[in-house]
């Protein structure tokens, strides 16, 4: 049976992405220096670095880099994980099916 969400649910609903984005934000360290050191670069120089914030807009205001990130979201990018490198959608997918896979046991 599918039901409507109420609508205190509805209304919740936009406070997850800011937040999605916040706790990305607040990440400890550098993220354009975690995804390269997750990516297992054994060297990592200063123009890579410039060239992973730049990919990350990391150097634009939070605004811009707040509607780039929505954009990306909407077309299914979550980005990469801190650890592995591993595309965060691979890693949903993978957890979903593992849930689906217990779920029909």
């Amino acid at each position: 049976m599918v039901t409507r969400p109420s609508q205190s649910e509805a209304r919740g609903r936009p406070t997850v992405r800011p937040v999605a984005f916040g706790l990305q934000a607040i990440t400890p360290g550098d993220p354009a220096y975690l995804l390269l050191q997750a990516a297992r670069r054994q060297t990592i120089t200063p123009q890579d670095l410039a060239a992973k914030r730049a990919e990350l807009y990391l150097d634009d205001p939070a605004v811009v880099r707040y509607l780039t990130w929505l954009a990306a979201a909407a077309r299914g990018d979550f980005g990469r994980s801190f650890r592995s490198y591993t595309p965060a959608t691979q890693l949903y997918a993978d957890r979903v099916g593992l849930e689906q896979a217990v779920a029909a046991a």
